[in-house]
């Protein structure tokens, strides 16, 4: 079963339509074909989103409220991950020209102190620079790191790297098509 870590932009997509996002969630639900993984970074990334405004439209703390209640057990609190690192950490990173799995090795391994060879193999093979990265992004990658995720699931696929190592980045639309096509239906 793959473990997937679910992006920010997949829980703004599930919130503003009941489109594949959505659905997806509504998958993780049950945790029958994939193992969700949602980082508290994401979490908070939402909420913000929600109040500072999505589609010129703000969000009340009740929208919120009723969006977690509709998706549990997704959301609840001893679902969400914790990580390592928050999203400030990227602090002159997107100047550096090292590949962006070196960055996150040496990353985990300042904050661990751990060396694991599985993270050896998050060396980019594109050797993709972290000044090409959305440095608001790094906490979903070192969470998916982290949590050995197999998958992360974002809109926002151009921000990443083609592949961290063994995690693939997909899109929620791909994937949402190959649980289909493994399924028959879902």
């Amino acid at each position: 079963m793959d473990k997937v870590l679910l992006d920010t932009t997949v829980l703004c997509g599930a919130f503003l339509t009941r489109g594949v996002n959505y659905k997806l969630i509504q998958l993780a639900r049950s945790a029958e074909l994939f193992e969700p993984v949602i980082s508290e970074v994401v979490v908070c990334e939402f909420i913000e989103h929600c109040r500072k405004g999505m589609r010129g439209i703000v969000y009340s703390e009740d929208d919120i409220d009723d969006f977690f209640t509709a998706v549990k057990p997704v959301l609840d609190t001893e679902n969400i991950r914790r990580i390592g690192i928050g999203k400030e950490l990227w602090v002159d990173m997107t100047k550096s020209q090292r590949p962006i799995g070196d960055y996150l090795y040496n990353l985990f391994y300042s904050i661990t102190g751990r060396k694991r060879d599985d993270l050896l193999v998050c060396l980019d093979e594109e050797d993709k620079k972290l000044a090409a990265i959305d440095s608001g992004d790094i906490h979903v990658m070192f969470a998916a790191i982290e949590h050995d995720c197999d998958i992360i699931l974002t809109a926002n696929k151009d921000d990443f790297p083609t592949r961290l190592g063994k995690i693939e980045i997909i899109r929620p639309q791909a994937y949402y098509e190959y649980l289909v096509t493994i399924t028959g239906d879902v």
